[in-house]
């Protein structure tokens, strides 16, 4: 048995680390422009104006980035809520918002929600298709592995590569050469 101590300093543990992020999060958003000048005023004066300029650039970069990714997933959660509606899968709607969420997390966050899809698919069976649990959650796993090829192959390299101006090719090496390299980080 599990030592109710224990449980009790994760818990709080846990807590406590999403309260100190929020909280550091809210108060370096705050005063972001504060900070800013800060770190441009420590740059020698002949840099300062390369060093405002790059910034800006980051920042456009960043927040190209960020709306690729939100497009990549409405698209990941819309082409899963279909493909799982046709073959019958039980709470389609919820296992697409799964699936959309899951793709802030680069190359674990898909197959985390294929994972958990799959799982309901083999406890719970379709609710139209004639056929056993086993072979119902065969299909699904069939169907997210189609759809994260569709994100790898396309989605990301026109969606992201789009916003953020980077030929597609280029985002899809780049993404391979990254998870040859650091695996699941990459």
């Amino acid at each position: 048995t599990a030592n109710p101590m224990l449980i009790l300093q994760g818990v709080t543990n846990g807590v406590l680390i999403v309260v100190y992020v929020l909280v550091v999060n809210f108060w370096l958003l705050k005063d972001l422009h504060t900070l800013q000048r800060l770190a441009i005023r420590m740059v020698p004066a002949d840099y300062q104006e390369d060093m405002r300029r790059l910034g800006q650039e980051l920042g456009e970069v960043w927040q190209a980035f960020l709306r690729g990714q939100l497009f990549v997933c409405l698209a990941m959660g819309s082409i899963t809520w279909v493909a799982l509606v046709i073959i019958g899968m039980p709470n389609a709607g919820g296992l697409a918002l799964l699936a959309g969420v899951m793709e802030f997390l680069p190359s674990v966050g898909p197959g985390i929600s294929g994972t958990i899809g799959t799982a309901v698919a083999l406890f719970q069976g379709s609710t139209w298709l004639p056929v056993g649990h086993v072979t119902f959650a065969i299909i699904a796993l069939i169907i997210y592995s189609i759809t994260a090829q569709i994100e790898n192959i396309y989605l990301v390299p026109n969606l992201l590569g789009g916003r953020v101006k980077l030929h597609p090719a280029v985002v899809f090496i780049g993404t391979i050469n990254a998870t040859i390299v650091f695996g699941a980080l990459g």
